[in-house]
C-alpha cells in the first residue's frame, strides 16, 4: 500500500490538517418511500438489504466482499444518509464537498448522474446538486455545497442520494462509499 504524502498546504498554521472528513456509512442509509422513511414491514422499515430497492449487497460473494448499494436498471429510489452534526472545527466560510465512490454495471444510452440533496438543520432549503455522469469505471463523484449555504456550528446536515434514469437492461448503478470533506478552522 502506498504511503500518502502530505504537502505543507495540507497543514494549517496551527499544525492541524486543514481537511476534515466525515464518513457516511452506506450500511446506515435509509430507503425513502413516497418522500418518507418506509414503515415497519415495508422495505425492511427503510433499511437496505438484499430484498429491497435499492439493495445492499456484496460485489461478488465468492471473489469480492466489498459492500455497495445497487439500484437495478430503471430504479430511481432515493436513499437518505444518516444526519451529521457539524464538528466544532468546521470553517463555515468554506464549502463542504459531498464525495461519492460510484460506478455503473454496463455502458448505457443513459449516462445517469446522482442527485445529491443536502438539507442543513431544520426548515432550510436544498443546497445540493447533481454529480457528473456515472461510468463503468469506479470513480469519485462530487457535489460542492457552497460556503454561502453552510451555516455556523452547531448545525446538522442530512444528505440524500437518487440516481438519474438508467433504463438500459442490466445497467445497475452502484454506490460504494459516501463521505464529506470540510475545511477546519485555523
Amino acid at each position: 500500500m502506498a504511503k500518502q504524502v502530505l504537502t505543507i498546504s495540507d497543514i494549517s498554521p496551527s499544525g492541524n490538517l486543514k481537511k476534515g472528513v466525515i464518513q457516511l456509512p452506506i450500511t446506515e442509509a435509509r430507503i425513502i418511500a413516497s418522500n418518507d422513511i418506509g414503515v415497519k414491514g415495508a422495505t425492511d422499515g427503510g433499511t437496505a438489504s438484499k430484498d429491497t430497492d435499492p439493495i445492499l449487497e456484496r460485489s461478488n460473494g465468492a471473489t469480492d466482499k466489498s459492500l455497495r448499494l445497487s439500484w437495478a436498471s430503471a430504479s430511481v429510489i432515493e436513499i437518505q444518509m444518516p444526519p451529521v452534526a457539524y464538528p466544532p472545527d468546521l470553517d463555515d466560510a468554506q464549502p463542504i464537498v459531498v464525495n461519492i465512490l460510484a460506478a455503473m454495471k454496463a455502458g448505457s444510452v443513459d449516462a445517469p448522474v446522482i442527485t445529491v440533496s443536502a438539507w442543513e438543520g431544520v426548515g432550510d432549503t436544498n443546497m445540493g446538486g447533481d454529480t457528473a455522469a456515472l461510468s463503468t469505471a469506479l470513480q469519485k463523484l462530487t457535489v460542492v455545497l457552497a460556503a454561502a449555504d453552510v451555516g455556523a456550528y452547531p448545525k446538522s446536515l442530512t444528505i440524500g442520494l437518487k440516481p438519474g434514469a438508467h433504463a438500459t437492461a442490466s445497467n445497475d448503478a452502484y454506490v460504494y462509499a459516501v463521505w464529506l470533506e470540510y475545511t477546519r478552522k485555523a
